[in-house]
């Protein structure tokens, strides 16, 4: 079992975005995981490129739906589906926390793009 600290920020809207409380978590570790239940297009990931544009070395990892639900079934169904699982959520925080380069990584549908 590895000790690891994080933060867990919690966007219930994104206007007005917060953007002190991201950076004040981010100088810490210099890592993020966005994960949003919608469309990878244009939501909170896009703030927080935004936000830490002006920063080096940080690296990201993004958790969303890359494209148009085109199966059927159950919330939980579709969330496994997507990747919203929390072994998934964890197993992405472990490989960026384990990156030495830093880079933009995308996860959908359980495989990197």
């Amino acid at each position: 079992m590895q000790n690891i600290h994080f933060d867990i920020l919690y966007y219930h809207t994104i206007k007005p975005f917060d953007k002190e409380l991201l950076m004040n978590s981010i100088l810490k570790t210099k890592r993020i995981t966005v994960i949003e239940e919608i469309s990878s297009s244009d939501g909170l990931f896009n703030y927080v490129l935004n936000a830490t544009k002006e920063l080096s070395d940080i690296s990201y990892a993004h958790i969303a739906i890359d494209d148009f639900i085109h199966e059927y079934g159950s919330y939980d169904d579709l969330c496994k589906l997507l990747g919203f699982t929390p072994e998934n959520i964890v197993n992405n925080a472990l490989k960026l926390i384990n990156k030495k380069n830093h880079k933009i990584t995308k996860k959908y549908h359980g495989s990197i793009v």
